[in-house]
């Protein structure tokens, strides 16, 4: 799996750029070249864990 993040901090600040590794020069993700889809089922699959702890942090 791919978390690509712009190279600005503006929004994410730069605390995850020890966590993943830089992409070749030339990297590209797009539609085009993705082989991994997800239909609506494995989105809400996908986003659960997520929902789960945002649900879990608002019950505080």
């Amino acid at each position: 799996m791919y978390v690509v993040q712009p190279s600005n901090a503006l929004w994410f600040g730069y605390a995850w750029e020890d966590k993943g590794k830089h992409l070749p020069d030339g990297f590209t993700y797009t539609s085009a070249n993705n082989a991994q889809w997800l239909d609506a089922e494995g989105i809400r699959e996908f986003i659960a864990p997520i929902e789960a702890e945002v649900l879990k942090g608002n019950e505080a």
